[in-house]
């Protein structure tokens, strides 16, 4: 049940998501109607317009059948089919879905020169030397053979 309720809300959510590319392309196309009128754009390329726009729209179309079944079988499950007073009443289903925090921010630039400082390896095969700028070459190879000899 806790399934069917999920794939009922990815189903609505799904046709905001295909409402939205289609108000999209219907404004995009009112504006190549509009270029076309001033004449900046060839009567030919107008038909790609309105090919976008027939195509989202059946796109939105066809998200509303999924929805239709899986709705009624939820309903069913629940039993509010049974009930006519609850048949014609759309489920409040969950809260809608709230964004998450913000993701961190990371420096990438001391991210990076961090992890370049605590790889040995790549120190001293000509990488960059621990508390070096990643810019700078390592000042010699023998500062890294006795750094390696000294942690071993």
């Amino acid at each position: 049940m806790v399934e069917q309720n999920w794939q009922v809300v990815l189903d609505r959510e799904n046709i905001q998501v295909l409402s939205q590319s289609y108000k999209a392309a219907q404004a995009s196309y009112n504006h190549d109607k509009r270029a076309l009128q001033l004449g900046a754009l060839s009567p030919l390329d107008i038909y790609q317009s309105e090919a976008e726009v027939a195509t989202r729209k059946i796109s939105v179309i066809r998200a509303r059948h999924p929805l239709k079944q899986d709705d009624d079988q939820l309903r069913t499950t629940l039993g509010a089919d049974l009930d006519p007073a609850y048949a014609t009443l759309d489920p409040d289903l969950i809260e809608p879905p709230k964004t998450p925090e913000p993701l961190l921010t990371v420096n990438t630039e001391k991210a990076v020169t961090q992890a370049l400082a605590k790889r040995p390896d790549s120190a001293c095969a000509g990488g960059v030397e621990p508390g070096a700028s990643a810019g700078e070459l390592p000042a010699s190879r023998g500062s890294c053979e006795a750094r390696h000899r000294s942690a071993a």
